[in-house]
């Protein structure tokens, strides 16, 4: 697997993507808080993260099938480069942007993102046998975490010492980097589209994934917890720079610093799946993983100590991590490999319902307060999680 160059490439241009996405997160998160002072406007936040989820997120799974996936990446890297010359030179004249404008920003991001991770994920099978998907998948895990940890530290420490003007200086360089790193990349094409995939709609190809989705059971409980996590977990993320700033009363390296913790947490959590020997059943570590996240948050919310509340996110980090490499790893084992990107796609626009999750969390934030809503959402997300487990049992199976 190491000895792959192409794959560490890859790895590479993860890394340096995911610390650039995570570090605009935290700035365009931090102008957002100083002229709203808003919990709402924050949790609005993921709203337009993940709304592309919803409104494109199959359709990055159909581009994965019918196009070379090289050229996706190229193309939509190309694209981030572009967006951040921008605000490279509005941040430099203005010193900042309009709160709007960051929304706008953060939506523009989320489209890229969703477009192309079917094709990376399937980028990484191709140059890899199967006996290495799993460990694989959660060193890409391990390496997109830690710039999940990295990147929020990032944002944090540019705008403590540079100020918002240079922000998006080293955001710039970043790019450079992953745009001409993806033209080192020798991206094998194990099965070529046939004459006839290429005359069928967008939407034959979506109503041909959607069939196979419902008839798998194993997909869909694991769709089904997925949405879950997204309704009432991975909203309270955003809350988090809320409860450092106003419970904590720290300031913007220190807000960093407890967003990076998930990312700790979770390359914490990759690293054990990466040193494994054996996992006997995929999808117990999938909704296991699901139910420590939601724990994880529920004591969160109790804690009234910053040291405390960061470990606990790092524990939440922790649970994530199985979520989310199994969530790949399954889809990857049991759909068909003509189909994947579709599937793929599919488990895009299932994120996307951490749109709703936003929503939900800003109403109650403003309505009961930031932490009784992340109690209140978490405690819900755990007993979801249980219902799912019990009646669709076929996601305890040995054999995926």
């Amino acid at each position: 697997m190491l000895k792959n160059k192409y794959f560490l490439i890859l790895i590479s241009n993860y890394f340096a993507a995911q610390i650039s996405r995570f570090s605009q997160y935290t700035i365009l998160i931090w102008v957002i808080l100083e002229d709203s002072d808003s919990a709402f406007s924050v949790a609005f936040v993921g709203v337009c993260a993940f709304l592309p989820y919803i409104a494109f997120g199959t359709w990055g799974g159909v581009l994965a099938d019918r196009f070379k996936r090289k050229h996706i990446l190229i193309v939509t890297q190309f694209l981030l480069f572009c967006s951040s010359c921008i605000l490279f030179l509005i941040f430099y004249n203005k010193g900042n942007i309009p709160y709007l404008s960051a929304y706008l920003v953060v939506f523009f991001n989320g489209l890229i993102y969703v477009i192309e991770k079917p094709s990376k994920s399937l980028a990484v099978r191709e140059l890899l046998d199967s006996g290495s998907l799993t460990r694989a998948l959660a060193l890409i895990g391990f390496t997109i975490q830690s710039s999940r940890m990295l990147g929020p530290l990032l944002g944090g420490f540019i705008i403590s010492l540079i100020g918002l003007k240079y922000s998006y200086t080293p955001i710039l360089f970043i790019h450079i980097f992953t745009v001409f790193s993806l033209f080192l990349v020798n991206i094998p094409v194990s099965l070529k589209p046939s004459v006839n995939s290429y005359r069928n709609t967008f939407i034959s190809d979506i109503k041909t994934s959607v069939d196979y989705f419902f008839n798998e059971r194993i997909l869909l409980a694991v769709m089904l917890i997925t949405i879950v996590i997204h309704l009432f977990a991975s909203s309270y993320f955003q809350m988090i720079s809320i409860v450092a700033t106003k419970k904590f009363e720290v300031g913007a390296g220190l807000t960093g610093v407890l967003m990076s913790c998930e990312g700790m947490g979770s390359m914490l959590g990759f690293f054990n799946i990466m040193i494994m020997k054996q996992i006997k059943s995929l999808g117990r570590l999938f909704y296991f993983g699901a139910l420590v996240m939601c724990m994880g948050i529920f004591f969160f919310s109790l804690s009234n100590n910053f040291l405390l509340a960061a470990i606990l996110i790092v524990i939440t980090g922790f649970g994530f991590s199985s979520f989310a490499i199994m969530f790949e790893n399954i889809i990857l084992r049991v759909v068909p490999i003509n189909i994947q990107g579709r599937i793929l796609g599919i488990g895009n626009f299932v994120i996307g319902f951490q749109i709703v999750g936003a929503l939900i969390m800003g109403i109650l934030s403003e309505y009961i307060g930031v932490t009784n809503a992340i109690r209140l959402t978490s405690i819900i997300g755990a007993l979801l999680i249980c219902f799912i487990v019990v009646r669709i049992n076929d996601i305890n199976k040995k054999n995926i």
